[in-house]
């Protein structure tokens, strides 16, 4: 398989550039350890919606954004346009190419929810919605990052085109810690249901179905219009 070699050249790629790494490292981390702190400080204090946001903005800084940056970089640089006339698929150009940010993004989740436990949230009564947040999330935010890497033109101009998105990732959770009715229809609004879901214990076994529903058909329309409009050739003009 050609993809897994890909992605290994990414991850070298990662690491060999301290900006990039530190973009992908120090702000999705500083800002999740910020909202642990913000968060221990107000008077609900540290609870699930603490680990929902800080899911929020590890999907939204690493994964999404980072993607997107890496994305346009890699059209500019005429990489994409050599994968396409490669023997890969469409979808194994972008599993290649998205697999050490998901990684990156794992891993960042993984400590952070633990770093929080440590500090004083109890364990969730069950793992499964966290575990589908997490999983349903990064698939999210990838499709996203290769839908809005269509209009980024350059890599410079990412920290513009994924405003709206972003907003909407983070908006979404907000409005659900705002008590927001119809929040779950966002994105965001959805991870973050399915996160406060692990630590409600009165939960019933089949909620959370709207949020998983939301998300996979967020997930299909993001893909369909990346298998439409997805350039691989750098812009011209």
């Amino acid at each position: 398989m050609i993809w897994p070699t890909l992605a290994r050249a990414e991850l070298t790629l990662l690491l060999r550039s301290p900006l990039a790494l530190a973009n992908a490292v120090l702000l999705p981390i500083g800002s999740g350890v910020g909202w642990m702190l913000l968060a221990r400080d107000s008077p609900a204090g540290l609870d699930a919606d603490a680990i929902a946001m800080q899911v929020l903005l590890l999907l939204g800084f690493t994964l999404y954004v980072g993607a997107v940056t890496m994305l346009a970089g890699r059209r500019q640089e005429r990489v994409l346009k050599r994968l396409r006339e490669s023997a890969l698929t469409s979808v194994g150009a972008w599993a290649g190419l998205l697999l050490p940010l998901v990684v990156l993004g794992l891993v960042q989740t993984v400590l952070m929810v633990a770093v929080t436990l440590a500090a004083g949230v109890d364990p969730p009564g069950r793992w499964w919605p966290l575990i589908a947040a997490v999983a349903l999330g990064i698939v999210l935010a990838g499709a996203f990052a290769v839908v809005t890497s269509v209009v980024t033109p350059a890599p410079e101009l990412a920290q513009l085109t994924t405003v709206p998105v972003f907003l909407a990732l983070f908006g979404g959770g907000v409005w659900v810690l705002k008590g927001g009715a119809w929040a779950f229809l966002l994105p965001g609004g959805a991870v973050t249901e399915l996160v406060r879901l692990a630590w409600q214990a009165d939960a019933r076994w089949f909620d959370g179905w709207r949020d998983v529903v939301v998300m996979t058909v967020s997930i299909g329309a993001a893909g369909l219009l990346a298998g439409r409009y997805f350039r691989w050739d750098p812009r011209t003009s």
